[in-house]
């Protein structure tokens, strides 16, 4: 029997682990790298959102997803940490609307979201996972553009061993583009590459610690683009945004 390989104690080094065994990694070995996440970020005292780099996926990470034709190696990687007030179980049901141009406003210009799986089960608790097609359509710094997605929740359960999971279920998303953005118009502006890993876990009092992992090959134009520590800082407050929206959503007790 093959020993299944212990996740790392290191945030970049588990933002890799957990993405190269987002598809293969059982329940319990997943749970462990949550909890060496939660270590790394000291979850059980954060106040302050941090933020950085990450180190980029390789090849073979992205072949993972089925990109084989673009080198990950041209997309920057950035971290988010952040923690806020949301029921856990409200938390899912936001995570998996259908409808996130309606709770996320001014953030597409259109939105269509189809699930492989029953959404009703996920939340029910039936299956563990839940996989989903993302046609878009947004804007960047003036220039429209149109992005095929592809993307998955998965819950890992509460296995009541306080030693791997002692704050309970978690979930991980991740998503990427199976193809670069198609950009209207005569643009210099582009979306190639977009790798994506959140992980959400609960930590008493009604909060939730997400971590936000991203690796991203865009260019915005004018010499603005995913190398540029200005393009990258307007990424993660628009990270932050999001998870400040979030957090008023559950606030209103929405969806």
């Amino acid at each position: 029997m093959q020993e299944v390989e212990p996740a790392p104690a290191e945030l970049d080094a588990l933002l890799h682990w957990t993405w190269a065994r987002y598809d293969e990694g059982d329940d319990e070995a997943l749970a462990g790298a949550v909890t060496n996440l939660d270590a790394a970020v000291g979850g059980q005292g954060l106040v302050e959102s941090f933020d950085g780099s990450v180190s980029r996926l390789d090849r073979e990470e992205a072949a993972l997803v089925g990109v084989t034709d673009r080198d990950p190696g041209d997309a920057a990687g950035i971290f988010l940490v952040d923690a806020f007030a949301c029921d856990f179980d409200q938390l899912q049901e936001i995570l998996s609307y259908p409808g996130q141009d309606e709770l996320f406003l001014d953030v597409y210009d259109a939105y269509a979201r189809t699930f492989e799986q029953s959404r009703d089960a996920w939340l029910a608790g039936d299956v563990d996972r839940i996989d989903y097609d993302i046609d878009y359509t947004a804007s960047l710094l003036g220039a429209t553009y149109v992005a095929a997605g592809r993307g998955a929740l998965r819950r890992l359960p509460d296995l009541g061993d306080p030693e791997v999971t002692p704050f309970g279920p978690a979930v991980l998303q991740r998503s990427y583009l199976p193809a670069p953005a198609a950009f209207e118009g005569d643009s210099n502006k582009s979306l190639d590459q977009d790798y994506q890993l959140e992980v959400y876990w609960p930590r008493g009092e009604g909060r939730v610690v997400h971590v936000y992992g991203m690796w991203r090959q865009a260019n915005f134009g004018s010499g603005l683009d995913m190398e540029n520590e200005s393009a990258q800082r307007i990424l993660l407050n628009n990270l932050l945004d999001w998870d400040d929206n979030t957090a008023a959503l559950c606030a209103e007790g929405r969806p």
